[in-house]
């Protein structure tokens, strides 16, 4: 029997670099919101039985407009964000009813089906999607703009989401950090660093790109037309 799990949808950045007069996850494309996409994704597996969404502040009533359309049959709940995206994960993860949640950002429109089931199925209560960088990289002091270090890329990886976790995992690596006074960008690095939990690795998607400046609008749309970027 399939684990029922619960979709936290990461929906509440107001999106400044993307240069809209609104936050970018109401910005349509094709025909639809960015947000719906995530949500389209879900609707027909089973195991996904309820969508938590946060929104930004003054934007409650446009989220419920595109869950109300786009979530079918699925139970859905609307929070707040909190002030910063560590704080909105924690939240999301609070609200969840599933000791399997999955975590997503409505920022990532090609979200699958399919990259959702891969994680549900996968044997791990922590796991992942990793792509390798495939540019060179190094670290860089900011202060004086110079070389700091060299980063073998083999050793670095692109952090995707959507990600699966086990909600009280998560919760409690949460705990620690804000115990600790420690602030993470992501959740699979927050878990591993403050529980000592492995997270286990799916091979990320070159296509799953996360929307944030105006020209990965383009890019994505070109993605969902199926055309080369």
């Amino acid at each position: 029997m399939a684990i029922s799990a619960s979709l936290l949808l990461l929906n509440g950045g107001i999106g400044k670099r993307s240069r809209h007069k609104e936050p970018k996850q109401f910005f349509e494309m094709m025909g639809h919101p960015v947000l719906a996409y995530s949500i389209i994704a879900a609707t027909s597996l089973p195991e996904i039985d309820e969508i938590i969404v946060n929104f930004p502040a003054g934007y409650a009533d446009k989220t419920i407009d595109v869950l109300k359309k786009y979530a079918g049959d699925k139970t859905f709940k609307l929070i707040e964000c909190g002030p910063d995206r560590q704080n909105s994960s924690y939240l999301l993860a609070q609200q969840a009813k599933n000791e399997q949640v999955l975590l997503h950002e409505a920022a990532r429109p090609t979200v699958t089906s399919t990259m959702y089931q891969n994680l549900l199925r996968h044997a791990s209560e922590n796991v992942g999607y990793f792509a390798p960088i495939p540019f060179s990289v190094c670290g860089m002091d900011p202060n004086t703009r110079t070389i700091s270090e060299n980063i073998r890329r083999d050793r670095v990886f692109d952090i995707q989401l959507p990600q699966k976790f086990n909600r009280s995992t998560l919760i409690n690596a949460h705990q620690a950090a804000i115990k600790s006074n420690k602030k993470f960008t992501e959740d699979a690095v927050l878990i591993f660093k403050m529980s000592g939990t492995k997270v286990h690795m799916l091979d990320g998607y070159s296509n799953n790109i996360k929307v944030t400046s105006p020209e990965d609008f383009h890019i994505v749309e070109r993605v969902m037309r199926g055309k080369e970027i």
